[in-house]
């Protein structure tokens, strides 16, 4: 017998059948050229040699067959091991399920190496051996924030010394990502919270500097195969990006983020930049919804009084620049630039600031087309499952994040130039690409202790090397500590959380430092230790001592109530409207309250007369409508002379007085709002004080409030049971002389 082969097999060709039949909803017409079918299973044949007694196998020669391939089922499978990344601050977990062949295994051994490039690396001894029914491993002796490649090995399943993927063995590449986490608070030195302070986290004698950027050529991208969640209804994308060449030389814009859906449709945020006979402008797009900015950008900082820096666009040749888009279904796209939301509003923003320097005003153009995330083209529903970044330009990417809600400008404002935990809610992606060697950036996002695993993968076989994306630590490279770094940021009441702050070995000591323009903070910084053990320090706080003594004065306007007192008259050139509260003369300050003038029926003023003061007492103070507090948190008020002392942040601020049933001259608030009439329309306009040094002199804050009293005074008991008010006895009549003895009547009740 020469061979034997059990199987059967049919092929028909040009059949050229046509079939429609629906493909994503979509009805799609399919012609079949040809059709193959085979039933059974060849088997091996032997060749009966007439010249020997020992007839031998030919595999190949008798069956055209490949026998030398092992035909065993996979003991282990990559959907069933893992490897952490960076998911744990003390470990790298493995874990394991055995496929098939568990009946054979009579062991499991792990072995580790820090070659994670060769395909055969030296993996020497075993880490550890498991019995064989193990299906986990965790490694605490590795370096943190470095790359390690694992290989877990079934004893057993072949003869000793054959090593065959996924039959005997399977690898995966892991790290640990030892950070911990410092709180705290910053307020001024008489309680109120201070706002936006930046507090950093410096490892002791240096400053900390970290982690990586991908350059992805123009030829390439990184892709995300498959999200672990599916994304609709809002969307919000983020990344730093600056391009190798200058923004003058841009060919085409470049898609930072591509998102694809399941019926093929794709969304993608662009950004680009070139140069018009207008000047040079920046542009983010998505659709056909865009923004373009000519001139300048915002760079992320403030000055010292709290005005956004504005820089050239020429900037963004050396710089990088983070840029954000909140997609919402059929709604106008949010673009963001360094954190600010780029609208018409933060356009006259920019024109202000500009003017105070001379320059021309910014011009800003906006398409606020809106964009469709739920439902394709064709009004069929789509949601978002995979995702493409980079490509047309070489670029440097970096911390791209993709959160499944539509982010506020507050919380964009904050977050986009700190490192983030990863379980942030609504976080549903978060590359920081800090890995620095390896074919993958590993998403940190989790949800408890599930990680996402949105992993992004820089190899692609259609890619050649130059147009593979790489790693790139080059200080040039990657966002400096200013822009993106270890930081937190405090919120409306001062509170702060500095997260995932990365710690060597078994931990390292930190510098706490805050900073806010020319604010000086008691202390200036604090020590704080972070490592096993101790991945979490509270109650880090700050004090602010660039606070301005401000003296407040609240008074009734006793006019009508009080005559005016024997004091001689203030006449002369006078003055009403250039102070608050206050009349001017020769320089000289005649608070209101203690001083009112006297005007003839034209409004001018022909005298001051002085009157009595009275005091507002228990009026509250605030300090940008906020409640102004004391060292021992308590609300403060003015006292029983109607006096306040407060301290008031640097920049500028407002104060205002309130009380129940009170009603005070321009709405109690210094400095006192504006206001402009134009085609019968009043738009009034909030003012602020810039505060740079100690007010010694008060403010006065007059108070109109003024009430009818209705009582007596009498004695006796038939007169304390009358009934009080007016006209019991009816109207009275009293004749008089006056001063120029002319005789007259007056009538009242009694």
């Amino acid at each position: 017998m020469a061979t034997f082969i059990g199987s059967a097999s049919s092929q028909s060709d040009n059949l050229g059948r046509t079939i429609t039949t629906p493909v994503n909803g979509v009805n799609k017409t399919i012609t079949i050229k040809s059709v193959g079918i085979q039933v059974g299973m060849p088997y091996m044949g032997v060749k009966d040699a007439p010249f020997t007694n020992n007839p031998t196998q030919y595999y190949r020669n008798d069956l055209g067959f490949p026998w030398g391939i092992r035909y065993r089922y996979n003991t282990f499978s990559e959907d069933a091991f893992t490897v952490s990344k960076g998911y744990f601050s003390d470990r790298i977990e493995l874990n394991w399920d055995i496929k098939m062949n568990r009946d054979k295994i009579v062991s499991i051994s792990v072995y580790r190496s820090e070659d994670i490039d060769s395909q055969n690396p030296v993996w020497g001894k075993a880490l550890k051996t498991l019995p064989a029914d193990a299906g986990t491993f965790s490694d605490n002796n590795i370096e943190g924030g470095k790359l390690y490649r694992y290989k877990v090995a079934a004893k057993g399943v072949e003869v000793d010394g054959l090593e065959i993927l996924y039959s005997t063995y399977i690898t995966g590449i892991g790290y640990r990502n030892p950070t911990g986490v410092v709180t705290g608070n910053v307020t001024f030195t008489g309680g109120n919270p201070v706002k936006d302070v930046l507090v950093t986290a410096n490892p002791t004698g240096a400053q900390l500097k970290f982690g990586s950027s991908l350059y992805v050529p123009a030829g390439g991208y990184v892709s995300v195969p498959r999200l672990h969640k599916a994304l609709k209804d809002s969307i919000t994308l983020q990344a730093w990006v600056k391009a190798e060449r200058n923004v003058a030389s841009w060919s085409t814009d470049i898609p930072l983020f591509t998102l694809q859906s399941d019926a093929n449709e794709t969304i993608s945020l662009r950004i680009f930049t070139s140069e018009q006979p207008s000047g040079k402008f920046v542009q983010l797009s998505v659709g056909t919804a865009y923004f373009a900015l000519f001139g300048y950008y915002p760079s992320g900082e403030i000055d010292n009084s709290g005005e956004d820096i504005l820089v050239p666009i020429e900037n963004m040749n050396t710089s990088f620049v983070h840029c954000s888009a909140v997609i919402r279904d059929n709604k106008a796209v949010d673009f963001y630039i360094n954190g600010r939301l780029l609208n018409a509003a933060y356009g006259a923003k920019m024109t202000a600031i500009q003017a105070k320097k001379g320059l021309p005003a910014i011009r800003l153009d906006i398409n606020n087309a809106t964009v469709r995330v739920n439902t394709t083209a064709g009004g069929q529903p789509q949601t978002w499952t995979h995702l493409k970044m980079g490509g047309a330009e070489n670029t440097f990417l970096d911390e791209f994040r993709i959160w499944e809600t539509a982010l506020t400008p507050a919380q964009i404002r904050r977050d986009y130039r700190r490192y983030l935990n990863g379980n942030e809610a609504f976080l549903h992606t978060y590359i920081s690409a800090n890995e620095t060697i390896g074919d993958y950036a590993y998403d940190l996002a989790h949800t408890g202790f599930n990680y996402h695993g949105n992993n992004a993968k820089l190899s692609n076989s259609a890619f050649t090397s130059a147009n593979t994306p790489k790693f790139d630590n080059t200080a040039n490279n990657i966002p400096t500590n200013a822009q993106l770094g270890v930081l937190g940021v405090t919120d409306e009441f001062g509170n702060y959380v500095i997260s995932a702050i990365p710690y060597k070995g078994n931990g390292d000591s930190f510098t706490i430092v805050p900073s806010l323009g020319k604010h000086e903070f008691n202390p200036k910084q604090q020590l704080a230790f972070l490592g096993v053990g101790s991945t979490v320090v509270n109650k880090i706080d700050f004090v602010d001592k660039s606070s301005f003594v401000f003296n407040g004065h609240a008074v009734y306007d006793s006019r009508g109530v009080f005559p005016f007192t024997a004091d001689a008259a203030i006449t002369g050139n006078i003055k009403e409207n250039e102070a608050y509260n206050a009349y001017i003369k020769d320089n000289l300050k005649y608070q209101k309250g203690e001083y009112w003038a006297e005007k003839d029926a034209a409004g001018n003023i022909l005298r001051l007369r002085r009157y009595a003061q009275i005091p507002v007492p228990g009026a509250f103070v605030s300090i940008d409508n906020v409640q102004a507090i004391d060292a021992n948190n308590n609300p403060v008020q003015t006292d029983i002379d109607g006096r306040f002392r407060i301290q008031v942040p640097i920049g500028q601020h407002s104060i205002t007085l309130t009380k129940d049933g009170h009603t005070f001259a321009y709405d109690g608030r210094y400095p006192a709002k504006t206001s402009s009439t134009v085609n019968g329309i009043t738009t009034v306009t909030n003012t602020y004080q810039d505060f740079y040094e100690d007010r010694d002199e008060p403010v006065t804050f007059i108070d109109n409030t003024k009430v009818i009293v209705v009582g007596r005074v009498v004695g006796g008991t038939a007169q304390a049971d009358k009934t009080i008010g007016f006209g019991y006895d009816g109207k009275k009549t009293y004749n008089y002389k006056d001063a120029n003895g002319v005789e007259a009547c007056r009538v009242e009740e009694v």
